[in-house]
């Protein structure tokens, strides 16, 4: 898998079938045994417009896979199935890309315990593995974006091995080998400080400190940005000839490296980038500034302004530039203080240190004990938090690290002033020149060649970042549109009503929602009704009462426009002013018998799958039986008892936001769900909030 897609056995390579069949074995030998839902199998071959016969024609390509398969890998080759699932049972040590997995980590564990030159050996051996791009023969955004992630863990394991061979003294033969590695990765800023020190360690400080200054030029040409604080005091170093400092480490004295941040060690909770993220380069210089290193105080900032108007764009683009400084763990903690369910301190602390590895025993304290063991178990950690939407600082306060090597970026609508020693950096909508350039990004220069008409919708904008991103999507997706017909249509459009202070953006919002689809207009009333944070697939599918497969068609619609975002794979969720949006559309469209309907269908679906997963996760524990009055129209695959704990943790914020709506709800809803949730209060640690949902139960029994 680590190169062109090959099957060898007894040192002869085997023909695979045509591009759809090699499609299914890649998706399968990825999966490393897991059950993969066909849904997903259908969506990826087929590259998003599964056929209409659906899974019946994902079986030719099944059987024809066993037939090749099965003289290589006998009984194992049969593809066992469950529940619209398929796996393929290959042992990992058989593929590439698991076996350099575990070799890597392997190499982690001995730097740890100090045998460096055996981890170097392990590395080197990994990396011999890697023949080429992954997935380069697979069209399609997911194919991209596992190129991409799986290019970054190359990159990742050969910057680890770079770094114990220098310290080690091996500088002389690495020169042509990170020059190569800088020329492909020409803004990666760990390998360009690799280089530069092993010019320097060969005498060749000219050279290093040339290494330096491209680095810089080039990445001030595409962020504005300067180089990391460490870089900036390796190139003083070397200005300095600080030979002490830059010399190898004695091999007696020489510590075990830092772990790599990688998946199950180091939490990271980042939301992904925004591909679209465009200017604010003033704000990004103060954010990356107030990062210091030498700092004896906790740096944090607050970014604030008006709904809307990019505060969690901004924060979380900062937090990307930022985080690999940041080895002990990234989090972006949501508060949803302007959602429909805020999370309370003592809820969010109790997640925290769960993810961190604290047993649920411990966390039955109150909110300041809660933040006490919060802060002990930061103390000697380098971590990255992002928290979204505050309030208030009493939200703000509790989750606070002690530690000045942590870094703190809050959004809030609000200046939070009685935030003791919390910078204030203020957002206001972007310039003209900003919102066109944003407007450019998201259609294609094409779409930005009317400079007038362009300035003109920026203008019926009021310039708000979510406006210009709205009107712009209609554009990218409307060929025969010119960007003077969008101006026409949200000037025809009309205002809405201000919503949330921001009355720029309603002509956007009624623009992008009359350019829908019919059943995809239904779909978007419909998910507003969800009382939690984000949904998944099957949870669409049960609140508007379909299949899959339709819902699919309208959340690709929805997000296409970006009246829908999709910060993880698979979980999708609104902007608050969307949502508001939404619900507003749906009190004047649709009758309180079918919102009420919907909602008493996503109840169903959560009741029905945290049963599931419950049973599946404490199966000794006594229970009742949970029938919902609707079975869901598709729910996910849970196979065990690993399955269903991680989709109950997955789910946490949405469960608990499905609970406190059936209380609210004259149905059996409000007294099943603390039942079902039992044990997995226990888990989560947060028994206060278990005993608000079971006292609202009673009332119900």
């Amino acid at each position: 898998m680590l190169g062109p897609l090959e099957l060898w056995t007894d040192g002869a390579r085997l023909p695979l079938g045509p591009p759809k069949e090699r499609c299914l074995l890649a998706l399968l030998l990825y999966a490393a045994g897991r059950p993969v839902p066909a849904d997903r199998l259908m969506d990826r071959i087929w590259d998003g417009e599964p056929p209409p016969s659906g899974t019946a024609a994902l079986q030719p390509l099944l059987s024809r896979l066993r037939r090749r398969l099965r003289p290589v890998l006998g009984e194992r080759a049969e593809l066992p199935h469950f529940s619209r699932t398929y796996r393929l049972d290959v042992p990992e040590e058989s593929v590439d890309l698991h076996r350099s997995r575990r070799l890597e980590n392997r190499a982690r564990e001995l730097a740890r315990e100090g045998d460096t030159g055996a981890a170097a050996g392990l590395l080197r051996e990994a990396e011999a593995l890697w023949r080429g791009e992954p997935f380069a023969e697979f069209p399609g955004a997911w194919a991209a974006s596992l190129r991409d992630r799986l290019g970054e863990e190359h990159r990742a394991l050969r910057e680890f091995r770079v770094g114990l061979e220098l310290d080690h003294g091996r500088h002389h033969e690495l020169i042509g080998e990170l020059r190569e590695m800088t020329d492909e990765h020409p803004t990666a800023e760990v390998l360009h400080g690799q280089l530069m020190r092993a010019l320097y360690r060969c005498g060749r400080h000219t050279e290093a400190l040339a290494v330096y200054h491209r680095l810089r030029h080039r990445l001030h040409r595409k962020s504005g940005l300067p180089p990391l604080p460490e870089l900036q005091r390796l190139h003083q170093q070397i200005l300095q000839h600080d030979s002490a400092s830059l010399a190898p480490p004695a091999p007696a004295a020489l510590p075990a490296p830092a772990p790599v941040p990688s998946a199950g060690r180091c939490p990271d909770t980042l939301i992904r980038d925004i591909p679209t993220f465009t200017g604010r380069r003033d704000e990004l210089r103060t954010l990356l500034a107030e990062d210091d290193p030498r700092a004896t105080a906790l740096p944090v900032t607050v970014v604030h302004g008006l709904a809307g108007v990019g505060k969690t764009a901004l924060a979380v683009h900062a937090a990307h530039l930022l985080k690999d400084r940041y080895p002990d763990g990234r989090y972006h903690i949501e508060l949803r203080s302007h959602g429909p369910r805020p999370a309370g301190p003592s809820e969010v602390l109790a997640s925290l240190l769960l993810k961190n590895g604290m047993h649920p025993e411990n966390l039955r304290g109150g909110l300041d004990e809660l933040a006490a063991l919060w802060r002990s178990q930061m103390a000697d950690r380098r971590a990255l938090l992002v928290i979204d939407d505050a309030e208030d600082s009493a939200q703000v306060r509790p989750l606070l690290p002690g530690s000045p090597a942590c870094r703190v970026i809050v959004t809030s609508r609000h200046r939070l002033t009685d935030l003791e020693g919390a910078a204030s950096l203020a957002l206001d909508v972007p310039t003209e020149a900003e919102a066109t350039a944003l407007f450019a990004r998201v259609t294609g220069s094409a779409g930005a060649s009317d400079h007038g008409a362009v300035r003109r919708v920026v203008d019926l904008c009021g310039r708000h970042p979510l406006a210009v991103w709205l009107a712009a999507s209609q554009l990218r997706h409307r060929d025969p549109w010119q960007a003077g017909d969008l101006a026409d249509r949200l000037a025809a459009a009309g205002a809405l009503d201000e919503t949330d202070g921001v009355p720029a953006v309603g002509n956007a919002f009624r623009m992008s929602y009359a350019e829908l689809s019919s059943a995809t207009r239904e779909v978007f009333r419909l998910l507003a009704l969800h009382p939690g944070p984000d949904l998944t697939e099957h949870a669409a599918a049960a609140v508007c009462g379909t299949d899959p497969a339709a819902v699919r068609r309208s959340l690709r619609e929805l997000t296409g426009c970006h009246l829908l975002e999709e910060p993880l794979p698979d979980r999708y969720r609104f902007h608050d002013l969307v949502r508001n949006f939404a619900r507003g559309l749906g009190r004047r469209t649709d009758s309180s018998a079918e919102r009420d309907a919907a909602l008493r269908r996503l109840l169903d679906y959560f009741l029905t799958v945290a049963d599931r997963a419950d049973r599946l996760a404490h199966p000794a524990r006594r229970r009742i039986d949970v029938r919902p009055g609707t079975p869901p129209p598709a729910v996910p695959v849970l196979a065990d008892a690993d399955d269903g704990g991680s989709w109950l943790d997955a789910e946490r914020a949405n469960l608990l936001a499905a609970a406190d709506a059936a209380a609210s709800l004259p149905t059996a809803h409000a007294g099943l769900f603390p039942h079902v949730l039992a044990r997995a209060f226990d888990t989560w640690g947060i028994w206060n909030v278990a005993a608000r949902l079971s006292e609202a139960a009673l009332v119900t029994w």
